[in-house]
């Protein structure tokens, strides 16, 4: 009887039924390719092609094709490139965002032709990664390339929602490290505020800009003003407007969102700067701030005016959205709670705030102020101690903000050189 230990039989790899593919060794590239073949709708004849190194690789492979086309994807071999116009032309115009965001998104994808050529569902994680590293050596910031991303995984959601791939790729792609930072916006110092404001004196747009330093309104906000929206008797402003962009070019719309409605109250300087200004038989609805022609002032336009006042205060030239900019971080500086600083804005909450709009106006960290209410004059208007230095008691903040007498319940802040005292208004 033989000795030879039992060695269990290995089964014969079966035939492939007509229809599940076919993978073959190919010797002059040294790799294994897996194909499946099917016929479209219109009878043609279709093929998807996939090549790994091993056989068991390109067994996965088909399988993942045949996964794939039993998922109802009609087109494996469809590239990045095309889906991408489909995506701009049918998708994108569908959805329900502004047209300033549909043409952001427009241009965004700009940005990812080269990843035009590559089928879509082999487009990878690292073909990603390529795309946005070029961008970053090209001088591309970090802000721009996390649009690009954003843009790329909005297209290729719903290339992944009707099953044309199986994974969102750029949801896992990361920025490259060495991307430049963003440039952070400009904010006015109190004493540069304060040049601004008397260059603005006597100007028949003052009160254009003061609305934007004073009470931090959006540019388009500002521009979008109308008479209607000016109750000088009760010294308040109905933002309840904005200028959007549309493919028609710029016109008078909602604001930015519902809670970006609000009604503010209106500092003296401001009111007087609006009781300046000549309605005569203006209607309601005429915008405040227009052309000669009545048009509505477009964000060039603006841009201009203000670097020419700029020029004539003698200050580093600043954008219309720097001056709201300005307001959120002089106002906060000057110990205007947070929150009451997201309801001027006409924020949803104060996490926008934190990150982007409060900028430190003091350079040096004092932790004297803290400790004894002790601040240098002109910063911030936060009180000084009444008596020589010391440590505030316990359960006292260690400085006060200073309210007008008579307001209560409003809250408030000054910044010298520059009435800033603030005062919000809900309905």
């Amino acid at each position: 009887m033989s000795t030879r230990p039992y060695a269990p039989a290995v089964p014969r790899r079966q035939k492939r039924r007509r229809g599940e593919g076919s993978i073959s060794y190919e010797r002059d590239r040294d790799s294994w390719r897996a194909m499946l073949s099917w016929r479209d709708e219109e009878g043609r004849l279709r093929r998807a092609t996939r090549r790994a190194p091993t056989r068991a690789e390109a067994e996965l492979a088909l399988a993942k094709l045949r996964l794939e086309h039993a998922q109802g994807a009609q087109e494996p071999d469809l590239v990045f490139g095309a889906w991408l116009a489909h995506w701009l032309e049918a998708s994108l115009p569908a959805l329900r965002i502004s047209d300033q965001t549909k043409a952001d998104y427009r241009k965004h994808a700009r940005a990812l032709a080269p990843l035009a050529p590559i089928p879509l569902r082999s487009l990878g994680v690292r073909d990603v990664e390529a795309l946005l590293q070029d961008l970053a050596e090209k001088g591309y910031s970090r802000t721009v390339l996390r649009l690009v991303r954003a843009t790329l995984s909005r297209v290729l959601g719903d290339a992944e929602r009707t099953d044309l791939v199986t994974r969102n790729v750029a949801r896992a792609a990361r920025l490259p490290a060495e991307a430049a930072p963003p440039k952070e916006r400009r904010t006015l110092s109190h004493e540069e505020a304060a040049l601004l404001e008397q260059a603005l004196s006597g100007e028949r747009d003052e009160a254009l800009w003061l609305s934007m330093l004073l009470l931090g309104l959006r540019p388009g906000e500002a521009a979008a003003l109308a008479w209607g929206d000016v109750d000088l008797d009760a010294g308040v402003l109905h933002v309840v407007r904005a200028r959007r962009w549309t493919p028609r070019g710029y016109e008078v719309g909602p604001t930015k969102t519902r809670r970006s409605a609000r009604v503010v109250k209106m500092p003296p300087r401001l009111v007087a700067a609006f009781r300046a200004l000549e309605r005569g038989t203006a209607p309601d609805d005429a915008l405040v701030f227009a052309t000669p022609t009545g048009r509505l002032l477009e964000p060039s336009a603006m841009n201009h005016r203000l670097a020419r006042l700029c020029a004539k205060a003698g200050i580093e030239r600043v954008t219309p959205y720097e001056l709201r900019h300005t307001a959120a971080s002089l106002l906060s500086d000057a110990g205007v709670p947070i929150e009451t600083l997201a309801d001027l804005l006409g924020h949803t909450s104060t996490q926008m705030l934190e990150a982007v709009y409060r900028h430190r106006v003091r350079k040096v960290v004092d932790p004297g102020i803290w400790y004894a209410g002790a601040q240098p004059a002109g910063q911030g208007g936060r009180s000084a101690p009444r008596s020589g230095p010391g440590v505030a008691g316990r359960g006292q903040r260690g400085w006060c903000s200073r309210h007008p007498p008579e307001e209560t319940g409003s809250a408030a802040g000054k910044a010298d050189g520059g009435t800033l005292w603030v005062h919000v208004s809900q309905n």
